[in-house]
């Protein structure tokens, strides 16, 4: 409960509710970023932040990974991640009267790069490849039966 300014009367606040939309808008190795959409009501007190939780997949143990990013702030670059590992995530809005509920959870997202955002296998490097794999073959003689 609050009180509102403008005639004394109280007023119920309740927690926002969760963002909506949670996605993945870019991926790599390196790192994961995230954007969503504002809940859909504030509760009756303004947003005063997001909370978001990551996961190793499956774990279903979520840790905090940033507490009270700005309300304004609707995205988040989780560089914290190790290449290869799957991670899913949650985000709650909070206002005054606290944290609502987590949006639906997103994952498992892996942390690696796209397909073709490495060097391309050009003639060049497949001549590279065959040349080593011909020199362990000429190197180490025949295979005895």
């Amino acid at each position: 409960m609050g009180v509102d300014d403008s005639g004394g009367r109280c007023v119920r606040i309740d927690t926002p509710e969760a963002p909506r939309s949670l996605e993945m808008v870019d991926v790599s190795r390196a790192g994961i970023t995230l954007q969503w959409d504002v809940p859909r009501h504030d509760g009756g007190s303004p947003v005063s932040g997001y909370v978001l939780e990551r996961a190793q997949a499956y774990s279903n143990r979520f840790l905090r990974l940033a507490h009270l990013l700005s309300a304004g702030e609707t995205s988040y670059r989780d560089v914290s991640v190790h290449d290869g590992y799957e991670y899913e995530y949650r985000v709650c809005a909070e206002n005054e009267a606290g944290e609502g509920p987590f949006s639906k959870v997103l994952g498992p997202i892996a942390a690696r790069d796209r397909f073709g955002t490495r060097a391309p296998y050009t003639a060049l490097n497949r001549a590279r490849v065959d040349s080593k794999l011909c020199h362990k073959c000429v190197s180490s003689g025949p295979r005895q039966l």
